[in-house]
């Protein structure tokens, strides 16, 4: 009797540790409902000439991967990256000048915040979904030191710039961090003059 306790015991432990670390990455969900986006900013206010740094995370908070389509209902107007892409992230960034609402920041003009890249895009691949994995969480840390204008300059070793990088003038921004699932977070800060 304790031979065959012993024996269930010894192959069902092991079962059910194996289990218990595959089926998280076999089950697969669709539920948007359990993300959770976050952002922030280090400071509210910055002196005119300095930079500003933040964070933004995405987190699938089921113990199972979360297989989610590409909504794109962004809820902003957002920044591309210089190659005019954010279409395949979780997240995209937008960034205005002035003081904006979740009511009004659909209107807003963002202001580029990524450098022109030009012709040197890779070629984009669409993908239909994002797969997070249990827990995962993906993120990214931020600077922010002004804004871009798109221009090309050719200089005289021959080396070419596409765009021109703005500091901040003194006045109030606001940063929005939008998901491809309707999640909308609004950051403000101020700029002071020297």
């Amino acid at each position: 009797m304790r031979r065959s306790v012993k024996k269930v015991i010894g192959v069902t432990v092991p079962t059910v540790l194996f289990l218990a670390l595959v089926i998280p990455y076999v089950y697969v969900v669709h539920d948007t409902d359990a993300l959770r986006l976050e952002s922030s900013l280090d400071q509210a206010t910055v002196v005119e000439g300095n930079d500003i740094y933040g964070t933004i995370t995405e987190q699938n908070m089921l113990l199972v991967t979360n297989d989610l389509p590409l909504l794109g209902n962004w809820r902003a107007s957002l920044s591309t990256d210089g190659c005019g892409s954010f279409f395949n992230t979780a997240y995209g960034l937008g960034l205005y000048e002035g003081r904006y609402t979740a009511e009004n920041v659909s209107t807003a003009k963002s202001m580029m915040i990524y450098p022109p890249s030009g012709p040197h895009c890779p070629a984009m691949v669409c993908a239909n979904s994002i797969r997070f994995r249990p827990l995962q969480t993906i993120g990214s840390s931020l600077s922010l030191g002004g804004y871009w204008t798109e221009n090309t300059t050719t200089h005289t070793d021959g080396s070419v710039t596409y765009g021109t990088l703005h500091p901040f003038v003194p006045g109030t921004y606001t940063l929005a961090v939008a998901d491809q699932w309707g999640r909308l977070i609004l950051r403000y800060f101020k700029v002071l003059a020297r």
